[in-house]
């Protein structure tokens, strides 16, 4: 929440090598839903990049679905794609949290009861590896609603927090990744 805040009173622009890795990542992306998922037999692709927005009094969010697909099951699954440095971390441990939470406001936000994050190993795609060989882990999701209510309550505590011009208390491993860390003082 503290680089949220800091990105919106002190906006910066992105370092190139961050800007690389989310290149590096819409590459992937792209790649996955053209070849592989609008490929796969008895599915359809129905959206790419689907716009989703949540407002109410307090808060206005919007984030974009990477895929929205009619499976042959007769279900409709929200994708959302990652790519990741090694897939034996995700192996162990499932999707990562942050993964699953802008899943679930996704599913949320357009009544959508299934999703799966995809994760796409990027260094066996980048050494020239078979392509299909990177598509390494699909975790399903159902649609939460306990999840999202914590999430709007979290982005509403962040607005109380811009408007109080406070900026909330936070530390850990995410900070060793935030462009706020020089400046922050935490």
């Amino acid at each position: 929440m503290r680089n949220a805040y800091l990105s919106i009173v002190q906006p910066s622009d992105y370092p190139t090598n961050t800007l690389r890795i989310f290149e590096s990542g819409n590459m992937i992306e792209s790649w996955w839903v053209e070849n592989v998922l609008k490929n796969t037999p008895d599915m359809k692709v129905l959206d790419t990049q689907t716009a989703c927005y949540y407002r109410d009094d307090v808060v206005n969010i919007h984030g974009r679905l990477d895929a929205l697909c009619h499976h042959s099951n007769g279900r409709i699954v929200g994708h959302e794609v990652k790519s990741i440095k090694s897939a034996k971390y995700v192996a162990k441990s499932g999707a990562k949290d942050e993964h699953i939470q802008q899943l679930q406001f996704y599913l949320n936000v357009l009544g959508v009861e299934l999703g799966q994050v995809d994760y796409l190993d990027k260094d066996v795609m980048l050494n020239g590896a078979e392509m299909i060989d990177s598509v390494d882990h699909c975790f399903p999701q159902k649609r939460d609603d306990q999840v999202f209510a914590e999430m709007i309550t979290k982005a509403r505590s962040l607005v109380g927090c811009i408007r109080g011009k406070s900026a909330p208390a936070e530390k850990g491993w995410l900070c060793d990744y935030c462009l706020y860390s020089e400046v922050c003082g935490e």
